[in-house]
């Protein structure tokens, strides 16, 4: 246990080393990690090394299940044969296949050389196609969508009698809300990866990095 944070983990044989604070699981691994409302993550594989001072480990041979931050919403699997996850938060796989459908034959699927899923909703890959069924549809180079906002936002434009201008919104007390849903439930890729909890967030620089703890207020 690590503040509100909390990580389980089974296995068929668990080697604990006192000296060097790790876990070695094998067999029949079952890892679970919870943070907040919707910080929920479980891994199901073969073996697994575990740092806990950290909370880094090595997975082999599994699938994770992730929540997708929304309440409503399935959450994201990530079959992979090798999946590191670091004292961020952040967990890499390594020739993932993501897809938020349990069938053992998924409707759809994006299948990538790398995937990075990232604390605050973010995500990335590299060298992915996306597939419906077994067809495969069209090829992704580099994918990434931030979850990290600026201190200011700015909006750039050009009106016919002022000319080019420049408008930034800062926020001196509170923060910026959740983004609403369209009245005419149409949903983009975007609405699909967007959460609907707000996060604490640390500023680094001119940006503002989500954490994996629930706002504890909401202020506008």
């Amino acid at each position: 246990t690590e503040g509100s944070s909390i990580s389980t983990i089974k296995a068929d044989d668990v080697l604990y080393d006192k000296e060097r604070e790790t876990l070695d699981a094998r067999g029949n691994v079952v890892y679970e990690h919870t943070s907040g409302e919707r910080g929920f993550q479980r891994f199901e594989g073969e073996a697994l090394l575990f740092d806990i001072k950290n909370e880094e480990g090595v997975f082999l041979d599994g699938v994770l299940t992730r929540d997708s931050g929304k309440k409503e919403g399935d959450p994201f699997i990530i079959h992979s044969d090798l999946t590191g996850r670091d004292t961020s938060g952040t967990i890499a796989f390594k020739k993932g296949v993501l897809t938020t459908c349990d069938d053992p034959d998924p409707h759809w699927s994006i299948r990538a050389s790398r995937i990075w899923m990232l604390p605050g909703n973010e995500i990335a890959m590299l060298n992915g196609v996306f597939f419906v069924g077994p067809l495969p549809v069209f090829y992704i180079p580099f994918f990434y969508y931030p979850g990290d906002e600026m201190i200011f936002h700015p909006v750039f434009g050009y009106r016919n009698r002022e000319g080019y201008f420049v408008q930034t919104t800062t926020y001196l007390y509170g923060r910026k809300p959740l983004p609403e849903k369209e009245k005419n439930n149409e949903t983009t890729f975007a609405d699909f990866l967007q959460g609907d909890i707000l996060k604490e967030q640390r500023r680094e620089g001119l940006f503002l990095r989500n954490l994996d703890e629930d706002a504890k207020e909401s202020g506008k």
